[in-house]
């Protein structure tokens, strides 16, 4: 039989023993040093210090990646709608909105712990804890650069909107902004909320337990998943809550100063990796252990690009994206030969903006997806008649005049009637009627309102000016019998503040209003089933606060259209409904030169007022409640008219125009 050695290839030998020569020729690795008797060995020192240090760094880990997961989940809870809204409206910008954002937060919550569990099995606890330091630090840092880039893909979605319609559009484009940053947030809240423990939880029990069957690894994962965002989405509010999101804010700054906030969060959390690795003991082999411990300090340069590229996007974004930038910007907002951006604003209620459309010539005052007024730059009277409808409401009293006897005052003069109006616009009820002698309030709860209807749209400094909520306004104890009219105006953006047409706001316009009093109160809807269901909760909302109650609409050539309609109530005026003459002949001073004023004026004592009720019958009547606060389904119901007003306002202006805000 031939040897073993024959099955060699030649020089086999010759290699081999060159080796063991090297072998047995290089020097031994030295021992360990000895200490003394009764003291810890280095090695020992340094196992004991990272024992005790691994808690601390793993309750950081917790802490740094949890409070960017909630911050970044409320940021985009309130922030990511609003820039949406100038394009879709207030209403479906919102729409699903939040039961989307969960779903993505879930989703990435899942799918990290899911993770977890798999990459847990056969690894000791401190392994596990340097992963999931170093993969919550990466998901921010993917985070840092994904902030940035969503505002510019919201550019780049928006004129696609009529394509998309305003149902898909909105969850379309938050597909390029704030879905994908919710999943990364919620990878980030599971990663983080792992660290807390010994060893791999709920995903890793539910993958590793034998004893447990399928069904019950999935109830474990569920239950601990719906937990997990319950309380993710709890803190998220409270964040919203008390970071002031409800006040003036700019939205871009909002994002691109959580960038910065996440930059500093990823580059702690790969501190607390570097610190948690081992450092390799002095006089112990430099042989690395591959796939377990990391040579402290590997990977720096790697692990700092994408937070250098995110600080480089910041500040790409302040110099390029229309919202980052505040002002106008010639080449953005001039697009248009025909429609051009004088002034904008981002304030309160979104963003403002003053439209010159040099093609029909007029200003209009847009506040989000909305025009909320304008004037014609020759005459300066309103382009939209309904304002001159409301104003209407002193020709259900008696004329006054400046100089005649009605109303003397303690000193004989003429005590001039006292008006309110909620909602300002760009002041047309209120600019008529104080040069027609009234005293003239107003509450706006937007200052860009105020300042760009006194700079634009030529109004008067009125008697009062109260830059507030309205709701807020009106519940003051010290305003009982003050007005002789309130003008309630207050839609925009496809729907009303539901909070402005509940029994109770309605009955504190009832007692800040004097008895002979008169409210006009504008919403946008329509007379056609389904789309009147918020037209008749406000019917019955304010029947059920005013004895007398009328409503007038607005000519509209097509039936189905979303138009405005004026609801006049009164506690002692009789409004008669079904028959023409309830408001009286006006003046000459009344009227003046304006041609809608006097086209209004036409349409009020021709038309009857109508009696919603008188379309319904009993059993549609009994399913009708007053709205209340603690029952308010006004929101609900300004869906589809919130759609019809979306479609007409594309019709008033390019559809390009709309994308510019």
């Amino acid at each position: 039989m031939p040897s073993s050695a024959s099955k060699f290839k030649p020089g086999t030998r010759a290699r081999a023993a060159r080796r063991n020569a090297a072998n047995t020729d290089s020097p031994p690795i030295p021992d360990t040093p000895s200490s003394p008797a009764g003291s810890p060995s280095p090695l020992t020192e340094r196992s004991t210090a990272a024992s005790l240090a691994d808690p601390i760094v793993r309750l950081g880990g917790l802490l740094i990646g949890s409070a960017s997961s909630i911050l970044l989940l409320g940021t985009l809870l309130y922030v990511s709608p609003r820039f949406l809204e100038p394009v879709y409206g207030n209403v479906f910008a919102g729409l699903y909105f939040r039961p989307a954002l969960v779903t993505c937060y879930a989703l990435g919550s899942l799918t990290a712990g899911w993770l977890v569990g798999r990459c847990a099995h056969a690894r000791t606890a401190p392994a596990v804890h340097r992963t999931l330091l170093a993969t919550a630090a990466e998901l921010l840092a993917w985070s840092t650069l994904a902030l940035p880039l969503s505002l510019e893909a919201l550019r780049w979605l928006f004129p696609y909107r009529l394509t998309f319609g305003p149902w898909l559009g909105p969850h379309i484009t938050q597909l390029g902004h704030a879905y994908p940053l919710a999943v990364l947030a919620g990878a980030v809240g599971a990663v983080a909320t792992e660290l807390v423990f010994a060893g791999p939880t709920w995903a890793a029990i539910a993958v590793r337990a034998p004893s447990r069957t399928g069904l019950q690894s999935t109830v474990i994962r569920l239950s601990l998943l719906a937990l997990r965002t319950t309380l993710a989405f709890t803190l998220a509010r409270v964040v919203v809550d008390r970071a002031g999101f409800t006040t003036p804010i700019h939205t871009c700054s909002t994002v691109l100063g959580l960038t910065f906030q996440t930059i500093l969060a990823s580059a702690l959390l790969y501190l607390l990796d570097a610190a948690s690795t081992p450092a390799t003991p002095t006089g112990t082999s430099t042989v690395p252990n591959v796939g377990r411990d990391r040579p402290r300090g590997t990977g720096w340069s790697r692990k700092a690009v994408p937070l250098v590229v995110a600080l480089i996007l910041i500040a790409r974004a302040r110099l390029r994206e229309p919202v980052c930038i505040p002002g106008l910007i010639p080449d953005y907002h001039a697009k248009s030969a025909d429609f051009t951006v004088l002034d904008r604003a981002e304030s309160v209620t979104g963003w403002v903006s003053v439209i010159d459309n040099q093609r029909d010539g007029y200003l209009a005052l847009r506040g989000g997806n909305s025009l909320i007024g304008g004037r014609w730059k020759r005459p300066t009277e309103s382009i939209f008649l309904i304002f001159y409808s409301m104003e209407g409401a002193r020709l259900l009293n008696p004329p006054y005049r400046q100089s005649s006897p009605v109303a003397k005052g303690a000193t004989g003069a003429p005590t001039a009637p006292r008006g309110l109006q909620i909602g300002l616009g760009v002041g047309i009820i209120a600019d008529s009627l104080q040069r027609a002698g009234f005293q003239m309030d107003i509450v706006e709860i937007d200052p860009a309102v105020y300042r760009f209807a006194r700079e634009y749209f030529g109004l008067a400094e009125p008697h009062g000016v109260y830059l507030q909520d309205g709701r807020a306004f009106i519940e003051q104890g010290n305003l009982t019998d003050a007005y002789d009219y309130v003008f309630h105006d207050v839609f925009t953006g496809g729907s009303v503040p539901a909070t402005l047409f509940s029994v109770e706001a309605l009955t504190h316009i009832r007692r800040i209003l004097k008895p002979s009093g008169i409210l006009a109160l504008n919403i946008v809807g329509s007379q056609r089933p389904p789309l009147n269901r918020a037209l008749l909760f406000v019917w019955k909302t304010l029947t059920a606060v005013f004895p007398h109650v009328g409503c007038h609409a607005e000519e509209s050539d097509d039936a189905n259209h979303v138009v405005n309609m004026v609801f006049f109530a009164s506690v002692e005026r009789a409004l008669p409904t079904g028959r023409p003459g309830v408001f009286r002949t006006p003046t000459r001073e009344e009227l003046g030169d304006v041609y809608l004023r006097r086209e209004a004026y036409r349409l009020l004592r021709e038309r009857p007022l109508v009696d919603l009720g008188t379309t319904l019958n009993s059993s549609q009547l009994a399913e009708l409640a007053p709205v209340t606060d603690a029952h308010n389904p006004l929101a609900s119901q300004q869906i589809g008219s919130a759609e019809q007003h979306w479609q007409n306002m594309n019709k008033i202006l390019p559809p390009e125009t709309w994308e510019v805000y």
